[in-house]
């Protein structure tokens, strides 16, 4: 059972590392997308060891892999859905889904996960 576990942590994590490079998020930017992590949890993250994270970063990382997955759905175009997270919304007070989540509060993605998620159903 760990072993599956640990297979699991591995994709997560290298799901989230795709991700942050399709969206062009630089390093100091993930570290904030995940909590100000330290340097070494953050390594962690990058090495799919998940054990010594607490539940928070690892709720962050399912998030903003389904906020991906809502905008492969939502758009046709792999560019559009892949640019979005870059483009003003006012839904986000004008800054783009990205910055607006890079503001620190963990309230931030779960506000554009949930504003995704609603145009879906």
């Amino acid at each position: 059972m760990k072993h599956e576990s640990s297979k699991s942590n591995k994709v997560t994590s290298e799901t989230f590392f795709k991700i942050m490079e399709i969206w062009d998020v630089h390093h100091e930017s993930q570290v904030i997308l995940l909590g100000n992590l330290s340097p070494s949890n953050f390594l962690n993250v990058k090495n799919g060891n998940f054990t010594e994270l607490n539940s928070e970063v690892i709720r962050k990382i399912k998030c903003l892999i389904s906020i991906y997955k809502f905008l492969r759905i939502l758009f046709h175009s792999k560019t559009q859905a892949d640019t979005w997270v870059r483009r003003p919304n006012t839904a986000f007070e004008n800054l783009s889904a990205l910055e607006f989540m890079l503001k620190g509060s963990k309230e931030n993605i779960d506000h554009v996960y949930r504003y995704l998620r609603a145009q879906l159903f």
